[in-house]
């Protein structure tokens, strides 16, 4: 899955609209439909911040699992992993 596709995967896990993300991001809803739409690559800066609203590690948003930093639930000592094929 290429990095479009997950950004909105993301999104729209956790429920939120690009007006939301954008709002939380700081920036304008367009950008982040560029984001999604493969028109515009974040730069290293959103990507870290992207990685933190969605709690999850950079490598992660590279690679075709997603690991959370940490539960989002409040479980102990379990981890997450999406999977994309």
């Amino acid at each position: 899955m290429d990095i479009s596709k997950k950004l909105k995967f993301l999104r729209e896990k956790h429920n939120l609209t690009q007006d939301e993300l954008a709002a939380k991001l700081k920036i304008s809803r367009s950008t982040l439909s560029n984001y999604e739409s493969g028109f515009r690559m974040p730069d290293i800066n959103m990507l870290h911040e992207i990685c933190n609203i969605y709690n999850i590690t950079l490598d992660s948003l590279f690679s075709d699992e997603i690991e959370y930093k940490k539960p989002i639930k409040k479980s102990k000592n379990k981890s997450f992993i999406v999977i994309f094929s």
